[in-house]
């Protein structure tokens, strides 16, 4: 299960002291623990990659954000938490 390699990433990356994955993966573990409270079951992959994608539409519109208010270390710092979290999506289909 995609959950499941998030954990065991987030464990991986404390071992090599990656602070700003850690940040990110557990921040997404905590959303994934919430939206499974929420409707009372485990998510399955396919709504853990929705919820991942709400969190990269989010960091997008925050860099929109960032950028009008001309705060270029805040973007930087959005398009590194937004790689990190795409990492766990499916590779999009080619136009092909």
């Amino acid at each position: 299960m995609l959950k499941n390699d998030i954990q065991n990433t987030v464990n991986n990356y404390l071992k090599a002291r990656k602070t700003l994955e850690v940040k990110v993966l557990r921040f997404i573990l905590s959303e994934i623990k919430y939206a499974e409270i929420e409707k009372q079951k485990e998510l399955t992959d396919t709504e853990v990659i929705s919820l991942l994608q709400k969190e990269i539409k989010k960091r997008r519109e925050a860099i929109e954000m960032f950028k009008k208010g001309n705060r270029s270390d805040l973007v930087t710092d959005e398009k590194a938490q937004m790689a990190v979290i795409m990492k766990f999506l499916p590779k999009a289909l080619s136009k092909e």
